[in-house]
């Protein structure tokens, strides 16, 4: 990997990043041979260059929550007892404009590492963007990254837990807002969901994560929606139908697991009357969803359920459907098939508001989210 400069129809890659530490700034070639591209002063004095016994790798995100001048430990849990400081999560504004975030020498030789890192384009988790020529080769970062992202900084070293993926812990990182950035041009708006925010208000001094009691999060289609590969834009329609994905995905591994243990374990001892009526119970999507949500198969935030149940409400209540339902699962049922199969008499109406639909089911969705996030995190039953 390497940073490009396009000129014409041609690039210039920075193959090399060296620092000068005279005049304090990291130097950016295309060949050994060459002139310096660019140079890119360090924003701070550093008394002693980290050696290269530890290796950082660079994880960016979004969170339209976080602040400026804000700098979190990150611990990870494999087990209940770990509380294992693994990193740093900082923002990329304040690595560029805000040095005094970085108050010891150890905290500076993560940002210099961090900013050796970005310009090399080594040990990151997306590309950087392509950037134009400029004869005054004044080049910034933001240049090259999105000067929103927020940097998760992770020394792999500190992290000795068998099968380690960083990738594993995506589901509770976006319990507190956080997004993974798969690209400089990956779209997120600030979520509405009022227990994500209200669980980063809670973040201290360190942000400790837990890794999912199952394996749900490598599931291909699953994986991808965490690391916000399928969902592209603010069209809230499409987000909807890609979250109910994971439901019916989900659906279906109740429904089988509900009849191996219901029906197939104790088929010896029932009537065929019992088997056909089990048969016709478990087959009911209302009744895997009641499974799926009501504690059998996994754990949920009881905030989330009651969040989420409100903005179903004001959501049916605007687009004039129906519903009298208690359960938060019957209401998800009833937007799936009011957007499924009533979307295009809703579209007609003239009296309603196309943003307000858009804005309605946006609080519905950010609900949604967590609380897809909170049963990838704790599902139970065999998958």
């Amino acid at each position: 990997m390497a940073l490009k400069i396009t000129s014409g129809g041609s690039s210039i890659k920075i193959n090399k990043v060296t620092f000068d530490g005279e005049i304090n700034s990291f130097a950016c070639f295309e060949n050994d041979d060459d002139e310096p591209i660019f140079y890119f002063k360090l924003p701070f004095e550093i008394e002693e260059l980290p050696n290269d016994d530890f290796s950082e790798k660079i994880y960016l995100f979004k969170n339209e929550l976080f602040e400026n001048e804000r700098l979190i430990k990150l611990k990870l849990k494999e087990k209940p007892e770990d509380n294992k400081l693994v990193g740093y999560m900082f923002s990329l504004r304040d690595l560029v404009n805000q040095p005094n975030v970085f108050k010891n020498i150890h905290l500076k030789k993560i940002a210099f590492n961090t900013i050796n890192k970005l310009l090399s384009e080594t040990d990151l988790s997306l590309k950087s963007k392509k950037v134009d020529y400029r004869s005054d080769s004044d080049y910034n970062i933001f240049d090259f990254y999105d000067e929103s992202l927020i940097v998760v900084c992770v020394c792999d070293q500190f992290v000795n837990f068998q099968n380690y993926n960083f990738k594993d812990y995506l589901p509770s990182f976006s319990k507190y807002g956080f997004k993974f950035s798969h690209n400089n041009e990956f779209y997120s708006t600030e979520t509405s969901c009022k227990v994500t925010r209200q669980n980063y208000i809670n973040i201290d001094t360190a942000l400790t994560l837990k890794i999912p009691n199952n394996s749900l999060h490598t599931n291909y289609f699953i994986r991808s929606l965490l690391q916000n590969d399928l969902i592209t834009s603010n069209n809230e329609i499409g987000r909807f139908h890609i979250y109910y994905q994971v439901i019916e995905m989900l659906m279906e591994k109740v429904y089988k697991n509900e009849v191996q243990e219901k029906i197939i374990a104790k088929f010896n001892t029932l009537s065929s009357f019992d088997a056909k009526e089990l048969f016709r119970e478990t087959m009911r999507d209302s009744y895997s969803l009641e499974k799926l949500f009501g504690g059998a198969y996994s754990t949920l935030d009881s905030d989330i359920v009651d969040e989420l149940k409100t903005n179903i409400d004001v959501f049916l209540k605007y687009v004039a459907v129906d519903y009298n339902g208690k359960e938060t699962y019957g209401s998800i049922y009833k937007v799936r098939n009011t957007l499924f199969h009533g979307y295009s008499k809703i579209l007609e109406n003239s009296s309603l508001d196309k943003e307000k639909i858009n804005s309605y089911l946006k609080l519905v969705n950010d609900s949604f989210e967590y609380l897809i996030n909170d049963v990838i995190l704790t599902y139970s039953k065999p998958i």
